[in-house]
């Protein structure tokens, strides 16, 4: 689960205010084991058409994802004064079947995040293929060697656009939850934790 929003600057610091409130939530859900991992991004290389800021998080099924997702609709946190005052706000569900992480909390990283659109006469199974072929192993390589932290190849679970949209792309080093059409590549400064895998 991802939320993006745009804010602008004079705002950004109320929206450490409002990750803050958020972040307790967040914290209980990985402590019951409900979130495997969660985090924030501050977008560093920003467009207009893109965020300012993203939270996220990570569950190993949509029922722990949408549990999280209503208990922070709940306590009130989407109506706070930075996210009142966003000029844009998105949410976006992936679904992850190529993934890997280094369990830890991580402070200060960067990310990276890219979308491709598949050709329209791609086979059915090209975003496998391409995974299995070249994007995972390459991952999984620099996850191995401490280059990258983390690592996933998304599709939209709840889907938007045409088939091979935004989103049926990769993200490498710790992510990038982005979904804006527009935005196919960022770069941010994230803090996040993974628990370990199982």
């Amino acid at each position: 689960m991802s939320s993006g929003i745009g804010i602008f600057p004079e705002q950004w610091a109320d929206m450490e205010k409002s990750t803050a409130a958020s972040r307790a939530i967040v914290e209980k859900s990985a402590a019951n084991e409900t979130l495997v991992g969660y985090g924030n991004d501050l977008n560093l290389v920003h467009t207009s058409e893109g965020s300012t800021h993203d939270e996220w998080w990570s569950a190993m099924s949509l029922a722990g994802i949408l549990n999280v997702l209503d208990q922070i609709y709940k306590s009130g946190n989407p109506t706070s004064p930075a996210l009142a005052s966003a000029t844009k706000h998105w949410d976006s569900i992936y679904v992850s079947r190529y993934y890997s992480w280094h369990a830890g909390t991580w402070k200060d990283v960067y990310t990276h995040g890219s979308s491709y659109k598949l050709k329209a006469d791609a086979s059915d199974d090209a975003v496998d293929t391409l995974s299995k072929n070249l994007i995972v192993p390459l991952l999984e390589k620099m996850l191995a060697d401490g280059t990258i932290h983390e690592h996933e190849v998304d599709a939209e679970a709840i889907h938007r656009g045409e088939r091979g949209g935004p989103r049926q792309g990769q993200r490498g080093l710790a992510g990038d939850h982005e979904s804006e059409p527009a935005r196919r590549s960022g770069i941010c400064l994230r803090d996040g934790l993974y628990r370990a895998q199982r």
